[in-house]
């Protein structure tokens, strides 16, 4: 069940060695000098994109622990190349600019606050900082899997306690990877990009009710889409339902 392979993820992230991470200004809060973040995957390097293969245990058990959330048919055809491991800090508002195509993230840890506030109707057209906050949604990543375009602004709640995020995506360079790439993010459980898989999965924030992103929740006997419903009416955010019962 997913709910074991969490608690094994985040055991792992317990563990894990982040580095100080200087280059990702564009999340940094004001003040930082650097944050907590580290990818896995393919991942940009100063020589051009790379394969990263030191720790393919880990690698498989996130592939793993992400396919065990997801619908059978996202199981299988959800593209993503990449992950990025984040603790600790509260992302400021930005966009992504080194991926392509949908992104999943789900939030781990004893934590209270710490919702993404995100922007589904960015047009890219206003810098992020000058969007209006009244059109952004807020979500409890705790308990869900959100499926959402990160080059639309988003941005993290502060928070108390221990957070950690995980974030699934393609790298831009996907129409270039070598064989040897391919062979290697098969093999760690990555279900590498076609351009058949990234535009059926472009149609999912586009589909009737989708609101611009879609949750997965993990806390249901069974997976549950929940991107349809209204904002709880106990904690005023997208839940899931995680408060009570929400007609699905």
């Amino acid at each position: 069940a997913s709910d074991v392979y969490t608690v094994h993820v985040l055991s792992c992230l317990r563990l894990w060695g982040f580095k100080e991470n200087t280059s990702r200004l564009n999340v940094m809060p004001p003040g930082a000098k650097f944050i907590y973040s580290d990818t896995l995957g393919v991942i940009r390097m100063a020589t051009g994109e790379k394969s990263c293969t030191q720790y393919p245990a880990f690698t498989q058990l996130l592939t793993r622990w992400l396919k065990e959330q997801l619908p059978a048919d996202l199981q299988r055809e959800f593209p993503f190349s990449s992950i990025t491991l984040n603790k600790n800090y509260a992302g400021r508002r930005h966009r992504d600019s080194n991926n392509t195509g949908p992104s999943l993230i789900r939030a781990l840890g004893n934590f209270t606050g710490g919702q993404l506030n995100y922007w589904p109707w960015d047009r890219l057209n206003t810098a992020p900082e000058k969007l209006p906050s009244e059109e952004s949604v807020l979500i409890d990543l705790q308990d869900n899997l959100m499926l959402f375009d990160g080059n639309k602004a988003h941005s993290g709640d502060s928070f108390e306690g221990e957070r950690f995020s995980v974030v699934f995506f393609s790298a831009p360079s996907w129409p270039k990877f070598t064989s040897s790439d391919l062979e290697t993010a098969t093999a760690s459980g990555f279900n590498v990009p076609t351009w058949s898989s990234m535009a059926s999965a472009r149609t999912l924030l586009d589909s009737e009710g989708s609101r611009g992103f879609r949750l997965f929740n993990s806390r249901a006997s069974r997976v549950a889409v929940a991107s349809a419903v209204d904002p709880c009416q106990q904690c005023g955010t997208f839940c899931g339902s995680s408060c009570g019962p929400h007609p699905l």
